[in-house]
């Protein structure tokens, strides 16, 4: 059973290396297959666990807002606590808004936390959701993120069908100039003969 494993070892390393030989462009395609896999692989990871993907929905959000209607302006920052079992996956708790109130007298701040659901009523302006207007801005950032992507996306399939192409012309024009020699060989060998 070893030998017989052995063998088939032989055999298959044996053809790897020929047909490396044969086609030197297929290491780069297997190393670039690995890199995406690997790629892949740790995006999967990184998904998995809610203090990365915190941070990442939370790097889209803006770090402070004005609010023209409430003359005041809000910050965000990453909820250090957020567990998506707790929450039920809900992104407004990824992030808190607060904003910072200065005593006139002695002129401390302090935060003042703006729960998630809660709307701050302005008296002529009407209802304001702040977290949701962090999201909102937020929104605004990942669409341009996703056209970008998309963009190198394009640019990159562009690419890998020019490549492609090319390594088939490349292919190509080699079994041409493979049979072109074949042919002109017999023909003179032909000729030789015939003297």
């Amino acid at each position: 059973m070893d030998n017989n494993f052995q063998e088939t070892a032989q055999i298959v390393k044996t053809s790897a290396k020929e047909t490396i030989k044969k086609h030197k462009w297929l290491p780069i395609v297997g190393a670039i297959i690995i890199i995406i896999a690997a790629l892949l692989f740790a995006l999967a990871a990184f998904l998995k666990s809610d203090a990365m993907v915190s941070k990442l929905v939370y790097s889209f959000v803006p770090e402070e807002m004005y609010v023209e209607e409430l003359h005041q302006t809000y910050y965000s920052e990453l909820n250090e606590d957020y567990d998506s079992s707790e929450t039920g996956g809900d992104i407004q708790d990824m992030f808190k808004t607060y904003y910072i109130r200065r005593d006139s007298a002695t002129g401390t701040e302090t935060k003042v936390y703006v729960e998630q659901s809660e709307d701050i009523i302005a008296a002529d302006n009407g209802r304001y959701n702040i977290s949701l207007m962090f999201l909102g801005k937020a929104a605004e950032k990942l669409a341009t993120v996703i056209k970008v992507i998309k963009i190198v996306a394009a640019v990159l399939i562009v690419g890998l069908i020019a490549l492609v192409i090319y390594l088939w012309y490349r292919s190509y024009t080699k079994r041409e100039a493979a049979e072109r020699e074949k042919k002109y060989k017999n023909k003179n060998q032909n000729r030789h003969n015939k003297k």
